[in-house]
C-alpha cells in the first residue's frame, strides 16, 4: 500500500469516526436539562389529563355514594375524595421533579 493509499484511508476512517461521534455523543448539560423539561411538561400535562378523566369517570360511576366502601384484601377502603387524589398526584409530580434535578444536577457535577 503507497504511502498516498494509507494517508486516504487514514482521513476516511477520520471523517467516518467524526460523524459516528456526531450520531452517538451525548447531549450537553443544557440541552439534556432542556429535553428533561419538556418530557416533564409532557408528563405533567398527560397526568393532569388523566387525572380529570379518573375524576369524571369516578364521579360517573360513584355518583351520590359519598364513602362508599370499596371491598379488598384489608377489610375494604374508603375511596378518596377528589382533593385527597390532587394531593397526591401533586405531591408524586413533585418527587418526580426532586429526582430529575437531582439527576441533571449529579450529571452536572460529573461531566463539568
Amino acid at each position: 500500500m503507497s504511502n498516498r493509499e494509507r494517508l486516504g484511508t487514514f482521513v476516511l476512517g477520520a471523517v467516518a469516526g467524526i460523524v459516528t461521534g456526531m450520531f452517538f455523543a451525548p447531549r450537553s448539560g443544557r440541552e439534556l436539562r432542556n429535553l428533561l423539561a419538556d418530557r416533564v411538561g409532557e408528563m405533567r400535562e398527560r397526568s393532569r389529563e388523566g387525572y380529570f378523566e379518573a375524576q369524571e369517570r369516578m364521579r360517573e360511576r360513584f355518583a351520590g355514594r359519598a364513602g362508599h366502601r370499596v371491598s379488598g384484601g384489608n377489610g375494604g377502603t374508603t375511596l378518596p375524595d377528589e382533593e385527597e387524589l390532587y394531593e397526591r398526584v401533586r405531591r408524586t409530580q413533585e418527587r418526580i421533579r426532586a429526582r430529575l434535578r437531582e439527576d441533571a444536577a449529579d450529571r452536572d457535577g460529573r461531566s463539568g
